[in-house]
Formats: C-alpha cells, structure tokens, sequence
C-alpha cells in the first residue's frame, strides 16, 4: 500500500497538487474532492497455520478431553453418593433403643442407689441395670418443646456393654427422630476416675470421638442434670461395665 507522502489530490478548478492530508488546496482554496484517494486496507489478525490445524482439530474431534472430562464427572458422583449415605446414616436408629414406656417399674431408683452409696462411709458396691438408670433418667429430664419450630427433646437413655457405656439423646424434628450417642469407657486409675470418649455417632453415622465440645452439645442436657453427682465420681474406688449393667464400688471415707 503507497504511503500518504506518495499521494497527491490535484485540485479540480486550478490544477494544482496537493498533499492527501489537505481539505482545501493549497493554491486557490477550492474544496478537494477526497474520495478519489485509495481506501486502506483493513488490517486482519492472521493466526498461525499450525494454531489453526489445532483448532479445527479439536472442533473436528468430540472425544478430545475425555478423561478429564469423566475423572470430573465421576468425583461429582462419589461426593453426591457420600452425601446420600450420610443423611442416610444420619437418620438410622442406633442398635439399643429402650421402648418410650418401660415394661415394669424397677424395685429400686438408679439415683436412690447412687446417693445410698455415695453417702456410706464404709466402702460399698452396687450394680444398677440398663432398665434402672433409663427410668430415672425419664423422671429427672423431662421432654419438651424448644424455640425452633418442630423441634423437641424427646428423651435420653444409657446402654452398657462390656467397657462400655452409651448414652443417647433422643429429639426429633417434626415427629422424625434423630438420635445423637456419645459412648464412653469409664476406668478408675491410681484412684482417680476417668471417662474416655469411644465414640460419637448421630444415627448410625459415625464421628471422630476428639470433637470435645460436639460431644459435650450432644449430651449437654444429661451432664446438666447430673452435675452435682458427677461431683462424687472422685469417691469411685472401681467401675465395671458388663452387658446390661454397670457396678461400681467406693472407697471408705476417711
């Protein structure tokens, strides 16, 4: 293409050339007629032909890409499938669910027990059963409705088996139970009594038993209720947990 300095306009009335950049001549001040100058050349963006082989490659080609394309798709299924699973878990009854109203009232109160035992002054052991602990439990932690709607607690209960001791929250959200456990393995070491957290589970999904404070929010409201008996765990001389039953024994006071 000619460059502007090698274009010229002559003037129509007096003949006279002038540079391409001028409106009017130079000579005699007549208009210039412009559009007798050649037009430029839009300029257009050339790609290289090896970027346009690639191109029309992957346009020509469906299944380019393929396995990262699945590898996405197939990790979206496990996440999804792992959800499903989890609120199925979550919604399952544990294995040990007292029935709402005991078959027969105990001889004896679980509490009665406890405070006789606490209160001797000679060493003393005592067993109390499953069936004993769940009825006091239901007398001392009533049910009630909560400030969300549809939400209530309904009940808590324990099961013992070998070394281990379970305790369940009961609440349900618009009449669906959900079940929250915090299983614990009670020793007394060098005369002092410990609980260990074995597990925590909401419904039959399982949860890592170092979350302290969920644990403390699952059975918040037992730990509440007992407070001032937790206070005499320190008399505990042993504790053995079998099926159904826990014994434990205290030791003389001074």
């Amino acid at each position: 293409m000619p460059k502007d300095k090698d274009i010229s306009l002559t003037c129509a009335s007096c003949k006279h050339p002038n540079e391409a950049e001028r409106v009017y001549c130079h000579n005699c001040g007549e208009k210039l007629d412009r559009s007798v100058l050649p037009k430029p050349e839009e300029e257009k963006d050339y790609e290289a032909p090896d970027q346009t082989q690639k191109r029309v490659k992957k346009l020509m080609n469906p299944n380019r890409g393929w396995l990262r394309r699945d590898a996405v798709i197939f990790l979206k299924i496990i996440v999804f499938a792992a959800v499903v699973a989890a609120l199925f878990l979550y919604w399952q009854k544990p294995d040990f669910v007292p029935p709402l109203k005991p078959d027969e009232i105990p001889l004896s109160y679980a509490n009665d027990e406890w405070r006789n035992a606490m209160s001797a002054r000679s060493s003393s052991s005592t067993t109390l059963t499953d069936a004993q602990i769940n009825y006091d439990l239901a007398r001392t932690i009533k049910s009630g409705e909560s400030s969300v709607p549809g939400y209530k607690f309904d009940r808590t209960f324990v099961h013992c088996e070998p070394g281990i001791i379970t305790i369940t929250v009961q609440r349900s959200m618009w009449d669906m139970p959900m079940y929250s456990s915090v299983s614990y393995r009670p020793v007394v070491k060098n005369g002092v009594f410990t609980a260990e957290v074995a597990s925590m589970r909401f419904g039959r999904l399982g949860v890592d038993p170092r979350a302290k404070a969920l644990g403390d929010f699952v059975i918040g409201i037992v730990l509440k209720a007992f407070n001032e008996d937790a206070k005499l765990l320190g008399r505990l001389a042993n504790v053995t947990v079998g099926e159904g039953t826990i014994t434990f024994t205290t030791k003389p006071l001074p």
